[in-house]
């Protein structure tokens, strides 16, 4: 028997009182699992780390990127990319507990893929 049936015929042995006391519970744990992603959530890439991509991202388009300016631009395209992937992970394990579509995790935590450069 796995856990899912164990849970199931537990449940039914449950008094009314003792099945809203357990849906309470789930409720409250549910709640804190949602917080602690939200907790865990990577910070979005900074603003100015994004506007220096952006400026980067321009000049590399345009072919006229030094060698420092290069080395500097590939550093910070991997660090958002690192950053959206974090987030959307995050979004991902929400998506899962809450049983909701990615999407929609994704729009509750405002987790987006970040804009590039």
């Amino acid at each position: 028997m796995n856990q899912r049936q164990r849970l199931e015929e537990v449940v039914t042995r449950l008094t009314p009182e003792q099945y809203v006391r357990l849906l309470s519970f789930a409720e409250s744990l549910a709640a804190e699992l949602d917080a602690e992603s939200v907790a865990a959530l990577p910070q979005r890439f900074p603003e100015p780390l994004r506007l220096r991509l952006r400026e980067l991202t321009t000049r590399s388009e345009a072919e006229t990127l030094n060698d420092a300016e290069r080395a500097e631009y590939i550093v910070l395209a991997e660090q958002l990319e690192r950053a959206d992937a974090g987030r959307l992970a995050a979004a991902a394990r929400l998506s899962e507990r809450r049983n909701i579509p990615l999407a929609q995790a994704l729009a509750e935590l405002n987790a987006g893929a970040s804009p590039r450069g």
